[in-house]
């Protein structure tokens, strides 16, 4: 039995849902979940960081103009472009394989790659890299920009300006140029000025060229400059003596005079206006020049990864909050908030979260070995717990971990479910469940730890996380990808956006959306249509007056959700099931509409064993009106009676709903009807005039007996004299139930004589009556004689004159 319900349960789980949207999956397993699957793009949103974020994990350059920012990734062989009128970054991706130079002229990016020169029109998003020539100098040895135009210079002296197309604006030849612009590599450009920073004779010199007069001013300078851009001031990079380190300075840019020294030691930098763009521990930074020409200020860091409170830095994990995210930030070792505007409120821990979860008022943090309770920003509870992997929570707290699920009881996590090559665990948010990623296997379980049932089986070795929703939907996250299982169904979503990648590391649903996090170090979403509480809409189905039984589930049989939610599945209880028996159309023909109490399920009728009825019988009357059911607790086929109308009973219900229910009949139809409804039905007739009659012996003055019943081998209770007076209480075939001397018992009919008098009596009156009669002549006789007598001697008497 055990076997046939597991088998039924892989089927039915499945063909539960041809029941409710009657689509008919006819001999199909769960374990085959991709036989309908398909495949559709779906664009994400970044939504944070909302600014200063480039998805470049290891900028080598940066450049920028009053329109552009640009930063190329060498590693991923990008070029990141930021307008500076937009939060939105786009991508150009190369095939180059060593970019030295680049630089934004006006709105096209000029690239120095593999020893050729590249631009890129920065107005098309999908324009691709085009080589480019530069026919002067012969030998170029530096190349500068100041935004708009192009310089370069040979080590001789020679200088060649270009505009954005690359056409010259000013040319001069080494013969022709100035001595002081040869021997230095180092140059910047601003309006068509050149500025060099030449050793005359082992002496260091800061040289304006302008190229309008073609007149130069050198002076004297005391740093070795190696890098240059002109902004508001001079920015450039001098060697340390002592230590060879670059650290940037600001230079008077009219005579070379240092203006001030800072501690920022950059890789590479740009500089553009009052700003100074660097890459620095691969971030690009930017400052800020204070009004008076002074200081540096930091602003803000343009980058993938940060501490601060516009970036993360290897969010792991991820869960919905009431008005936004709480992020497990990794790497930061902190809890990042991120309200739905995009701020950013962190929380730092001790120790590096792995995963987490919340309840409305909790936060339950994944460390190595242990979970901790957060509340209000303090840790109220420490679970110890090896291996753990990920946890969720419902009505509790719910943890995997190495070789089982385990529940919060009390004070201590209990294991309830054996599982083996577990990677995540979820709940779905006002569900009923708990559901587990293995590594071949989504599956879920009851609150007790039993087992329910496989969403789907696949091959999800390279899996990263999953979430569940109001249906019971899986939504399994890879590196690259969501698959959704459902109903037999799958669907692939590729995961995308114009210019961004995203490389998942978890997964949540915030409504009808996915929010994930990715390797990038960001968080997005997007659009899956998720079905939730709030959007799931079902219609109770009609329940006609149709043959019903009753019946109790067998061990392990499965009751499945009347509105074909795969995530109301539950262990079938021990309670009588009415079993509508009647095929839901288009579904398997062993499913049935079914009650339990007053809820709707749906059954295996296979998985259930009928439960017996008592017969019943008598008249019974309403109490007062009621209503009478074809079915509990539908109005279809119901009909109200008037108090004292008559039922007549038939069964009970098998204890059905605690019994509280009884079949009767109504006309020509079966109904239930509440038992404490009705009562037994009692004819109330008039009192009569007592009936009386007399025993009725053989003989006169002889004995009748009174018998305990209406058989005359029955106990004789009592024996009465001949001619008694009884009271007759019903009429019966050979007998009469009668009452004397306050006990009840039967004569036979022959032995009592009802209204008037026995055949011996009326022989014995009338014998009486003769001998009275005889005995009046006699007396009669006597008297007249005597009378006479006495007349004759009073005739005889003389009379007296």
């Amino acid at each position: 039995m055990k076997k046939t319900i597991e088998n039924s349960r892989k089927i039915l789980t499945i063909l539960l849902f041809a029941a409710i949207f009657a689509a008919v999956f006819s001999s199909v397993s769960v374990t085959s979940c991709a036989s309908a699957e398909s495949t559709q793009e779906v664009d994400f949103v970044r939504l944070f960081p909302t600014v200063n974020y480039f998805q470049s994990a290891n900028p080598s350059l940066v450049s920028a103009n009053a329109d552009y920012l640009l930063v190329y990734d060498k590693d991923v062989r990008s070029l990141f472009v930021r307008p500076n009128d937009s939060s939105d970054t786009y991508v150009y991706e190369t095939d180059f394989e060593n970019v030295t130079s680049l630089f934004v002229l006006e709105n096209v990016a000029f690239l120095q790659a593999d020893d050729k020169f590249y631009t890129i029109d920065l107005s098309d998003k999908t324009a691709n890299a085009v080589e480019v020539a530069l026919p002067s100098p012969s030998r170029i040895a530096s190349i500068t920009s100041d935004g708009t135009r192009l310089y370069a210079h040979s080590p001789k002296g020679a200088l060649t300006i270009y505009d954005k197309n690359l056409s010259i604006t000013y040319n001069v030849d080494a013969e022709d140029s100035p001595d002081e612009l040869a021997g230095s590599n180092a140059i910047a450009g601003e309006n068509g000025n050149l500025y060099t920073f030449p050793s005359i004779y082992g002496n260091a010199f800061f040289v304006k060229f302008d190229t309008s007069s073609n007149t130069v001013e050198a002076h004297p300078i005391t740093q070795n400059i190696t890098q240059a851009y002109v902004g508001d001031v001079m920015y450039a990079l001098e060697v340390l003596p002592a230590t060879g380190q670059k650290r940037l300075i600001c230079l008077d840019k009219t005579t070379g005079e240092l203006l001030f020294h800072t501690e920022i030691y950059p890789q590479t930098f740009f500089a553009f206006g009052n700003r100074v763009f660097t890459i620095e521990n691969k971030s690009v930074v930017v400052y800020t020049l204070s009004n008076d020409k002074s200081s540096l200020t930091r602003t803000t860091s343009i980058t993938m990864t940060g501490n601060d409170a516009y970036h993360l830095d290897n969010p792991v994990d991820l869960c919905a909050a009431d008005d936004g995210y709480i992020v497990a930030d990794k790497n930061n070792s902190r809890l990042a908030t991120i309200d739905k505007s995009g701020v950013l409120t962190e929380q730092k821990l001790d120790d590096t979260p792995l995963a987490l979860t919340s309840s409305e008022r909790d936060v339950y943090c994944v460390f190595q070995d242990r979970i901790e309770r957060i509340s209000s920003g303090e840790t109220t509870k420490t679970y110890e717990l090896p291996s753990v992997i990920d946890v969720a929570h419902s009505d509790k707290l719910y943890a995997l971990a190495q070789g089982g699920v385990y529940t919060a009881i009390g004070n201590s996590l209990i294991k309830i479910f054996d599982v083996e090559n577990g990677k995540r665990i979820a709940t779905a948010k006002n569900g009923t469940n708990v559901y587990v990623l293995t590594a071949d296997s989504v599956l879920c379980i009851d609150r007790n730890g039993t087992k329910l049932f496989d969403v789907a089986n696949a091959d999800f070795s390279k899996a990263v996380d999953f979430a569940i929703d109001y249906t019971g939907k899986a939504y399994v996250a890879f590196k690259d990808k969501i698959v959704t299982y459902y109903a037999n169904q799958s669907q692939t979503i590729a995961v995308k956006a114009a210019n961004l990648k995203a490389s998942i590391t978890s997964v949540c649903l915030d409504g009808e959306n996915i929010v994930f996090t990715a390797e990038e170090s960001f968080v997005g979403t997007l659009n899956v249509h998720a079905t939730t509480k709030q959007s799931f809409n079902a219609t109770l189905p009609t329940l006609e007056r149709s043959e019903y039984y009753f019946a109790t589930a067998n061990d392990g049989a499965l009751e499945y959700s009347w509105d074909g939610r795969l995530e109301n599945t539950q262990i079938a209880s021990s309670d009588v099931y009415l079993v509508i028996d009647k095929a839901i159309e288009g579904a398997n023909e062993n499913l049935r509409y079914a009650l339990v109490g007053d809820k709707l399920a749906i059954v295996s009728k296979t998985d259930f064993t009928v439960a017996e009825t008592t017969a019943l019988n008598g008249e019974y009357v309403a109490k007062e009106d009621v209503t009478l059911y074809a079915l509990p607790y539908s109005q279809n086929g119901a009909i109200e009676i008037k108090a004292g109308e008559k039922v007549a009973r038939i069964s009970d219900v098998a204890g059905y709903d605690n019994a509280k229910w009884t079949i009767v009949q109504y006309g020509e139809n079966t109904y239930f009807v509440s038992s404490s409804a009705i009562e037994e039905y009692v004819e109330i007739v008039d009192e009569k005039d007592k009936v009386y009659g007399r025993a009725n012996a053989d003989r006169v003055g002889g004995m009748v007996n009174v018998y305990s019943a209406a058989d005359k081998n029955s106990e004789v209770i009592l024996q009465i004299v001949d001619g008694s007076q009884v009271e007759v209480l019903e009429t019966l075939d050979d007998f009469y139930l009668v009452t004397f001397d306050g006990k009840v018992g039967y004569i036979e009919k022959e032995h009592l004589k009802i209204n008037g008098l026995t055949t011996v009596q009326i022989v014995a009156i009338v014998l009486a009556i003769i001998v009275a009669l005889a005995g009046s002549a006699i007396f009669a006789s006597i008297y007249l004689t005597r009378k006479n007598g006495e007349k004759e001697k009073k005739d005889s008497t003389p009379k007296r004159i």
